[in-house]
């Protein structure tokens, strides 16, 4: 049958190129049929539902996106390389240890997220060379390697391990790179290669063993987002220097949070957790720029400052995980506010201005401590109002356990 020839034999099969010409999209339909039939094969014995991997052949021939995340997955077959229109592929928390060669076929790939599985390689991986975004986060790696310089095209890539010991310094080659994300429990020092990456727009640094924060930093030139989680080490003033910041997201274990903040004006998004102060500074509501503040010490912070509703454009507050027991009279006055989180507080009522925010979208209040109705409760918007109910509900059902 035709459908079991190979291309030179299924040529014999006609009298001219012409012939074979106008037959080749017959020829390569049932060719693709036959390549992909293993893969099918795979996903019926994986127990993988449609939703996620279609059996449709003409619908696998044009998939450009597949998500095999959580899917309890050991290994890859390489018929998936007959998906010649790939481009982005999820294979996220599985059980995935390696993938072979044969990935470099994948030429199409734009979007690799491999993260959450058991790899202790990526030296396949490094073939894609036209990957964009490439996400290999919490897997086994010890090192990144040298071939890492391969994905010029790169423009994303996340790195966090726990063992990670060496990281190449051919991450200088990847010159389009704009998205960094890297992290681990062991290396002492930030590759200082990093800083040729001028085209960085997003850096994120999680190294709990670094003991200080390299200056070169400042000279990345296009950093309009910074997130620092890093060991014992206090943050340095030069931060403030940094003009072009709109993101800075803190994790750094300090007593109090560092005065120069507050000098950095073009800030939109500030993010502050793990640090261990038990009040927010009166100068945070000089931040009048800021759309979004996320303050999570883990159950530190006890003392919101009225001034922090002079900021007046703030779309989103997280002030989850704190030991909040009351908030700021005026908290109304943030009319802006879409999104309101105040979950695992000590709060036992909340202010009677909360019933100005009428744009809010999403409100948290879970694992406070209510136990009555407010008497403007009616006057709130119904969103508002579903939560506290609910936490009532939670905490008198949490008492009759008793």
């Amino acid at each position: 049958m035709i459908y079991n020839l190979e291309y030179d034999e299924l040529l014999k099969k006609f009298d001219s190129f012409e012939e074979y010409n106008e037959n080749m999209q017959i020829i390569d339909d049932r060719l693709f049929e036959k390549n992909i039939q293993p893969l099918i094969k795979w996903a019926d014995e994986n127990n993988i539902h449609e939703n996620r991997f279609p059996r449709d052949i003409k619908y696998l021939k044009k998939l450009k996106k597949l998500e095999l995340h959580y899917c309890r997955l050991k290994s890859i077959p390489k018929s998936i390389k007959y998906l010649k229109n790939l481009k982005n592929l999820n294979i996220r928390n599985n059980k995935i240890t390696s993938i072979d060669d044969w990935i470099k076929d994948m030429k199409n790939l734009k979007t690799l997220d491999i993260s959450y599985n058991s790899l202790v390689s990526i030296d396949s991986i490094t073939q894609l060379t036209n990957l964009k975004k490439l996400n290999i986060k919490w897997n086994s790696l010890e090192k990144i390697p040298d071939t890492i310089g391969n994905l010029v095209n790169l423009q994303e890539l996340e790195i966090f391990e726990l063992k990670l010991f060496y990281i190449s310094d051919n991450i200088v080659y990847l010159k389009k790179l704009k998205k960094l994300y890297i992290g681990t429990t062991l290396l002492t020092s930030i590759p200082k290669s990093i800083n040729e990456l001028l085209n960085l727009t997003e850096l994120k640094i999680s190294f709990s063993k670094v003991m200080e924060i390299p200056n070169w930093i400042t000279a990345l030139p296009n950093l309009t987002k910074l997130s620092l989680s890093i060991g014992s080490t206090k943050l340095p003033e030069w931060i403030s220097s940094m003009h072009k910041l709109t993101h800075l997201s803190l994790h750094i274990k300090e007593k109090t949070l560092p005065l120069w903040i507050s000098t950095m004006n073009n800030l939109i998004s500030l993010e502050i957790s793990g640090m261990y102060f038990n009040e927010l500074p009166n100068w945070i509501g000089n931040m009048t720029m800021l759309r979004i503040l996320k303050i999570n010490s883990y159950h530190n912070v006890i003392i919101i400052p009225d001034t922090i509703c002079n900021l007046t454009n703030l779309e989103i507050l997280d002030l989850s995980d704190n030991e909040l027991i009351t908030l700021p009279t005026n908290i109304g006055n943030l009319k802006q506010l879409k999104f309101l989180d105040l979950s695992h507080n000590q709060l036992i009522t909340l202010p009677e201005s909360i019933s100005n925010l009428k744009y809010i979208e999403d409100f948290e209040l879970f694992g406070n401590s209510f136990t009555d109705i407010p008497k403007f409760m009616y006057s709130l918007p119904i969103i508002i109002q579903e939560e506290i109910q609910k936490n009532i509900e939670y905490n008198e059902n949490e008492r009759s356990k008793k």
